[in-house]
């Protein structure tokens, strides 16, 4: 069952990162970066599984610093043409790429990087994939609002397929 919703989880993922790409309003160099990220990380966890899970996790987290850092947060002066400004949609790549990352760490199940838990850490692990759930519900909800907020085709179904796939994943929590 897991293998069925990542492959669905992996399809949305394609057809998020290819509407990246196509979105002349808000696809940029960046954000593009991300998806190709977030699309790499997911192939290699759920197929290829050359790289930790925990490695993929990290990378993402770093794409999301990035990808916020690279935006500026406040709006731009008229003056000030081409200068990146940050907007909803980028936010809402940066908090998926978090998301994705988390996901694919507990998706990997207790045996990542071959080590048992230490029981000390076994209390606390139990409560992430609650917090996780609680996260991803969140952020799909954030993605329905913000696929009625979205001007673009190509953005919409971008917004659309990301909160399909982390809500895929996130059913893996449930049982």
């Amino acid at each position: 069952m897991i293998d069925l919703l990542h492959v669905g989880a992996l399809g949305l993922t394609a057809c998020g990162t290819a509407c990246v790409a196509m979105d002349r309003a808000h696809g940029h160099a960046p954000e593009l970066a991300v998806a190709v990220l977030m699309f790499a990380g997911m192939i290699d966890g759920g197929m290829l599984h050359v790289v930790s899970p925990v490695l993929w996790a990290a990378v993402m987290f770093v794409a999301a610093i990035c990808l916020a850092a690279s935006r500026r947060w406040r709006p731009a002066p008229a003056s000030a043409h081409g200068t990146a400004v940050a907007g909803p949609l980028t936010l809402h790549m940066a908090s998926g790429s978090v998301v994705m990352g988390a996901l694919q760490v507990v998706m990997a199940g207790g045996n990542v990087g071959g080590m048992e838990p230490a029981s000390a850490h076994v209390h606390a692990a139990a409560l992430l994939p609650a917090a996780l759930l609680l996260g991803s519900v969140t952020y799909a909800g954030l993605s329905v609002f913000l696929t009625t907020r979205t001007s673009s085709g190509a953005g919409r179904a971008g917004v659309a397929a990301m909160g399909g796939s982390v809500a895929l994943m996130a059913t893996s929590l449930l049982g």
